[in-house]
């Protein structure tokens, strides 16, 4: 599957950086609607004849539900004497049946995707978590494991990621490698993490969104740098700091191009670079790691 369709892009909404206060609130309003509308659609008994017409099939995402039908007006003027009708019960469903129901499914699936793609980790696994369960506890689908892993691994729950990013169906093959394999940097496990890469990363991050982009390739950054050659590293991470406006390079970078500059003749430089990641407003924990391996540096 491509990542375009795994992250699709999120309206008019600016892209996410890290520290950007966001508002949930298209997708929360489309699955918000789309289950009220769902679990409150009037019932569709065949009414008496001239009783009412139909007005409609039914909410969008879901074709198979009855057309809702107009509710008795009352008895006509020819049949004043008569007694009223009964007027027709709310169709309501019980939360399962709402849970369960495609069109609210793909509007869940999306919040889960959208949450992802701006930074918001903790609340994409809650909502994986309300999609459809197999009898372990996780995501019926693979599309729907593969965000939870990814949830997890944002999160820096690793160790519970990696079972979950396994490949049990043969689908979102080199997706799932890439997560895992930051999964397993996340736990210094890097020639682990290297050896798992998918071989064209690459072609796999092309669309993916800025946030997740970042994360992976700085990941990747990170594996080089416990096993690889400093000088080849500090190209790739001079060369990830390239595609941002030289005011605008997130943290998580400008760390990785300070550490790959300490014990070089680079080092005052790596120094200065790691000083400018720990002084970041906008990503807490690349600022923090980035203070912890300066003050590192100076003990030497």
């Amino acid at each position: 599957e491509q990542a375009t369709e795994l992250f699709p892009a999120v309206g008019r909404t600016r892209e996410y950086w890290p520290g950007l206060t966001v508002r949930r609130v298209m997708l929360s309003r489309a699955l918000e609607k789309a289950g009220a509308v769902i679990a409150t659609r009037p019932v569709a008994a065949p009414p008496e004849e001239g009783a009412g017409e139909e007005v409609g099939a039914g909410a969008e995402g879901d074709a198979g539900a009855p057309a809702a039908v107009e509710p008795h007006a009352g008895p006509s003027k020819e049949a004043k004497g008569a007694a009223p009708a009964e007027p027709y019960a709310p169709w309501v469903k019980t939360p399962e049946e709402v849970a369960t129901n495609p069109a609210v499914i793909k509007a869940r699936r999306a919040l889960v995707a959208y949450q992802l793609a701006w930074g918001r980790p903790h609340e994409a696994a809650q909502e994986a978590l309300q999609l459809p369960l197999r009898a372990d506890g996780l995501p019926a689908e693979a599309e729907d494991r593969f965000y939870y892993g990814v949830a997890l691994t944002l999160q820096g729950r690793a160790e519970e990621a990696l079972p979950v990013l396994q490949a049990d169906s043969g689908t979102l093959g080199q997706h799932r490698a890439l997560w895992r394999a930051v999964a397993l940097q996340h736990l210094k496990r890097s020639a682990e993490a290297l050896k798992v890469w998918p071989g064209e990363q690459g072609g796999v991050l092309t669309h993916y969104p800025t946030v997740l982009r970042t994360k992976a390739l700085v990941s990747h950054g990170l594996a080089l740098a416990a096993v690889g050659d400093k000088e080849q590293l500090k190209t790739f991470a001079d060369s990830l700091a390239g595609e941002y406006p030289p005011d605008a390079v997130p943290a998580a970078i400008v760390r990785l191009q300070g550490l790959t500059r300490l014990q070089t003749r680079e080092e005052g430089k790596g120094m200065e670079l790691l000083a400018e990641a720990a002084a970041s407003t906008t990503d807490g924990e690349s600022a923090t790691k980035a203070k912890f391996e300066f003050v590192q540096a100076l003990m030497r």
